[in-house]
């Protein structure tokens, strides 16, 4: 086993600011994820909502033509 001490030395200013952004980045993650959800609902109502739009736009057109 080696029982040579191992020099350090103190993060630099750059490194410090880097794990300040970090931080900063996981303790913004909720509110990315609050965003991406608000999206996700939306597009799956407005997917619905063209579905359903569709679907009456096609069945008005069987009974014109028929």
């Amino acid at each position: 086993m080696n029982n040579h001490p191992i020099i350090t030395s103190p993060p630099s200013s750059g490194e410090v600011l880097l794990r300040e952004r970090f931080t900063d980045e996981i303790t913004g993650q909720p509110e990315r994820l609050d965003a991406l959800a608000r999206q996700l609902l939306t597009l799956e109502l407005a997917i619905s909502g063209l579905y359903a739009t569709v679907l009456k736009l096609i069945h008005g057109k069987e009974r014109w033509f028929s």
